[in-house]
């Protein structure tokens, strides 16, 4: 019996929390021309003082995730993400403002969050 419970404890791997900042998340759900519902994103920006404006930090496409009391939970990369905000903004589009920012900076430019076991 010992050795089945040792045995299951250690298959059972922890639960890991990774937590970031920024300064506002945009829960957005994009419409297509029809006005039909085509995906929810959360949208995480932080202020740029040089350009005096704010800027995509990174998005997550998301259908199941829990935005209250100042911070975003939601699965990300077989982790547990928790983002801590100031400001929460809720959108509705016919397009998708995340596609629109990299027309201001590359995707690859972007700080991005941070990294799940240098997975990501």
């Amino acid at each position: 019996m010992g050795f089945w419970l040792i045995l299951v404890i250690a298959s059972v791997r922890p639960s890991i929390v990774v937590v970031d900042k920024v300064d506002v998340v945009e829960v957005n759900t994009v419409y297509d021309g029809e006005g039909k519902e085509t995906f929810t994103q959360l949208i995480f920006w932080e202020w740029d003082h040089l350009r005096q404006d704010h800027e995509v930090v990174a998005w997550r496409i998301q259908r199941d995730f829990d935005a209250s009391r100042g911070r975003v939970m939601f699965h990300d990369h077989g982790a547990l993400r928790r983002v801590d905000y100031q400001l929460r903004k809720r959108t509705h589009t016919k397009y998708d403002p995340e596609m629109n920012e990299r027309k201001i900076m590359a995707v690859q430019e972007r700080r991005e969050l941070s990294g799940v076991n240098n997975a990501d």
